[in-house]
């Protein structure tokens, strides 16, 4: 997806959130600059997701982001992620949500 992805990942014990989303953000940055100077503005927005899932879920989630792109057509990345957001009742300010 141009916006945004999704990853499903398996986390040992001593593997951190953060630890593991600034690494992404930066090996990721510094490959894709490589590829071409068309990219050298790219950017990753300063925020992230993260969700757990069950062992009985993780099939679920694979097709989810194997079939992502036509997922996205009937609803909006913005509109999934402040559904996620509110359907888990976790609290968030809009204002914050987005840069």
């Amino acid at each position: 997806m141009e916006q945004h992805i999704h990853l499903l990942v398996s986390l040992a014990k001593t593997i951190e959130i953060p630890e593991l989303i600034g690494d992404i953000k930066r090996d990721s940055s510094v490959w894709i600059k490589k590829q071409d100077s068309q990219f050298s503005d790219f950017y990753w927005q300063r925020g992230n997701g993260a969700f757990s899932v069950g062992q009985l879920e993780i099939d679920v989630v694979k097709n989810y982001i194997a079939n992502q792109k036509a997922h996205h057509q009937a609803k909006d990345f913005k509109t999934e992620y402040i559904g996620l957001l509110q359907r888990y009742d976790l609290a968030f300010d809009e204002r914050y949500v987005w840069d």
